[in-house]
């Protein structure tokens, strides 16, 4: 134990500039950092004190850092949600710079950024392109991921093709069961529902696209310019699923699908 004098006492300034040096010290350069800036100070006592309590505190925070990651991450995650509402194109962008572990306790900030309009979080495309890629990597067991994933693919179609039919308007095509087509169907500006059956060839251009959770066989079917609702639910079926996946490794504006899903 180290006594200090009451001539040694340090101001305040003192005291910030020692917990900022130490701070800065061990941010990846270790302990042989402090021990030089130890030798080199000129309070001998208080500042040697210092540096040994900064020291033995800093192995017990990198301890305690190790055992509570997850802790950790879930506090983290709790914070960006809190800002999702406020900021939310400053928080998507940082979602998508998190590593795989965040990121996956970061879900809740992305459903809550995916249910504000487009216009308002007014994010760039390469920023949800980063986002797609987080999904693709995220265990499908995690809680709330597939309810995150339907909505993000509708957020991020909506806002990357603008030029389709709005939301609520009623489906003016309808693709069901045993409607495969014997030569190339085209379609533009309309809202398709896809429910069940073969479908294909076909493209839709500028359509509001409508899935169901009844499975479609996909025969050589393109998307251009389109917007993908998927039905709201946090236990899709495989064919949801596998589509999904389909969407996230695409750009979500051209998207080609030559054989069954």
């Amino acid at each position: 134990m180290i006594a200090l004098d009451e001539d040694m006492a340090l101001s305040k300034a003192d005291k910030d500039w020692i917990q900022d040096t130490i701070e800065s010290a061990t941010k990846g350069r270790g302990w042989r950092k402090l021990l030089i800036l130890a030798r080199e100070w000129s309070m001998p006592g208080v500042a040697v004190g210092l540096l040994i309590f900064g020291l033995t505190q800093w192995q017990n925070y990198t301890e305690f850092r190790v055992h509570t990651g997850d802790r950790l991450d879930q506090i983290e995650s709790y914070l960006l949600t809190k800002r999702a509402a406020e900021v939310p194109h400053q928080v998507l962008q940082e979602l998508g710079a998190l590593q795989p572990k965040q990121f996956s306790a970061a879900l809740p900030a992305l459903q809550k950024i995916t249910e504000q309009p487009f216009a308002t979080v007014a994010p760039q495309p390469a920023t949800l392109r980063e986002v797609a890629d987080k999904l693709k990597l995220v265990n499908e067991a995690t809680p709330d991921y597939w309810s995150t994933v339907l909505q993000f693919i509708r957020f991020a179609s909506a806002g990357l093709s603008p030029n389709v039919p709005p939301p609520g308007t009623a489906a003016n095509v309808t693709l069901s069961h045993n409607t495969g087509s014997p030569g190339p169907l085209g379609f533009k500006n309309c809202v398709a529902e896809l429910d069940g059956g073969d479908v294909g060839p076909a493209r839709f251009e500028n359509c509001r696209v409508r899935f169901t959770q009844n499975p479609v066989r996909f025969l050589d079917v393109s998307f251009v310019n389109c917007v993908f609702e998927m039905p709201e639910t946090t236990t899709p079926t495989p064919y949801l699923k596998r589509a999904s996946q389909l969407l996230l490794a695409s750009n979500l504006q051209n998207v080609s699908i030559r054989g069954p899903v």
